[in-house]
């Protein structure tokens, strides 16, 4: 319902609008708004996937959080220690001020961006959108303002707490990283115990899945509009997957120092004892010793 309520506010007032200025589908301008593809993706893919990307977070990240300590990873004698940061995780994952915080920076990059935008509409190259009046140069339309700032204050806000719960949950394994875990070398999961982290991150990529669908809209807009080549590109469309990839796995580095002494103790202790067991199985079945055992 949130969802639905959101995307209608963002959506039919530009229709509305649109449909009195006579730019929702007007051959004379450039990029009408029924062909606008950033706004598409702003308002019918990336609205409603922020809702669901916030709803597939919050279960995977507590039900982590919950691991910790039922798979006995979180020792006795750290469990106040585990909980002070769950406590930290509790008091900041939706804290009204920080809501306020995002609010307010959704409205600042708004006013910073449209601004320029504005400011270089009517220069040579720029295209003829049903974000402007068409009978007024350089006028800015009814549906332009409310795109400015309703439509992408909304995607900004809910786009940027993701953001700030994924730094929430970065800062929280930081934390328990540095807490003495039970992990150990032979462990299934051929992580020490820890394999649950790495599941958790891979949903973390709709974040990225998200901001790369608005570059990919805007990358197509401007090909099909304004005569660029998707080469011009390249180098911005294998990077910024490359870049989004390592920003989402990068906390589960904070568990490699961990792991490696996991690995090199377990080498050194299981060896001791797959040795042993070696040595008696020789000297009784390769040498004869003690066969009566």
């Amino acid at each position: 319902r949130k969802s639905i309520f959101f995307l209608a506010l963002a959506w039919l007032p530009l229709l509305i609008f649109s449909l009195i200025d006579s730019t929702a589908y007007n051959p004379s301008i450039e990029v009408p708004l029924l062909f606008d593809f950033v706004l598409y993706v702003r308002v019918f893919l990336v609205i409603p996937l922020v809702f669901i990307a916030e709803r597939i977070l919050n279960s995977t990240m507590y039900a982590s959080l919950k691991h910790f300590v039922e798979s006995g990873i979180i020792a006795d004698n750290n469990v106040d220690e585990y909980k002070s940061t769950l406590k930290i995780f509790g008091k900041y994952k939706d804290s009204g001020i920080i809501d306020l915080m995002v609010f307010i920076l959704a409205y600042a990059l708004v006013i910073l961006v449209m601004s320029n935008i504005w400011k270089s509409y009517g220069e040579s190259g720029s295209l003829t959108s049903w974000q402007y009046s068409k009978d007024i140069q350089g006028q800015i339309s009814l549906g332009g303002y409310w795109y400015a700032f309703i439509t992408i204050p909304i995607y900004i806000f809910f786009f940027a707490k993701l953001l700030w719960k994924f730094l929430l949950w970065t800062i929280v394994l930081y934390k328990i990283s540095k807490i003495d875990l039970n992990l150990f070398p032979t462990d299934p999961d051929r992580s020490g115990g820890l394999g649950f982290i790495g599941q958790n991150q891979v949903y973390f990529a709709l974040l990225g899945f998200i901001q790369t669908s608005i570059f990919s809209a805007e990358i197509a807009s401007k090909v099909l509009y304004a005569g660029t080549v998707i080469t011009d590109y390249k180098s911005f469309i294998i990077g910024i997957p490359v870049l989004f990839t390592f920003i989402i796995i990068s906390p589960m580095m904070f568990f490699t120092n961990k792991l490696v002494k996991t690995k090199l103790n377990g080498i050194l202790e299981y060896s001791v004892t797959s040795h042993k067991y070696v040595s008696a199985f020789h000297d009784k079945w390769i040498d004869g010793k003690n066969p009566e055992k």
